[in-house]
């Protein structure tokens, strides 16, 4: 079909099918407000994924490699800092789940998780001076792997 003009009749018959799904879609979407609130939260958190970008370039945003190698390496170091930050949230709002004294506590606590997004970051210093001496790099938060990966955790 890629060799015949657009004003070809079977182009134009899969064209005006093809309008159908898309059609059928946006009826939903206007009529159905839960639809559209999960498409904003999920759009939520890919502009959450983009921010993250952004803050991860620090002050060099217009800066682009031009070489291909320089280029993979840079987006292999955005997407490990990413991860840490995603293991780091979970890692902490684990532990907060498993301090949880009450159900209640346990019930709201976990409401805010689901609403909030692991790739939150305004909490992480990216700029200024780092210390990774040994002494820094002890588990201030004293987080214990066995109790937050315990599958009796979620009490759902």
């Amino acid at each position: 079909m890629n060799s015949y003009s657009k004003n070809n009749p079977l182009y134009e018959a899969l064209k005006a099918f093809g309008g159908i799904p898309k059609t059928l879609f946006l009826l939903r979407y206007a009529d159905d407000v839960g639809m559209r609130k999960a498409i904003h939260r999920q759009l939520n958190k890919g502009e959450a994924g983009n921010k993250l970008d952004r803050a991860l370039a620090i002050g060099r945003a217009d800066y682009v490699q031009t070489i291909k190698e320089d280029q993979e390496i840079a987006e292999t170091c955005k997407r490990l800092l990413k991860n840490v930050i995603v293991c780091w949230n979970f890692m902490y709002l684990s532990k907060r789940l498993s301090e949880a004294k009450t159900d209640v506590e346990y019930s709201l606590l976990l409401k805010k998780i689901k609403a909030s997004s692991m790739l939150a970051w305004e909490h992480f210093v990216f700029h200024g001076e780092f210390d990774f001496s040994q002494n820094s790099l002890k588990d201030s938060q004293q987080i214990d792997l066995q109790k937050i990966l315990d599958p009796d955790l979620i009490k759902e």
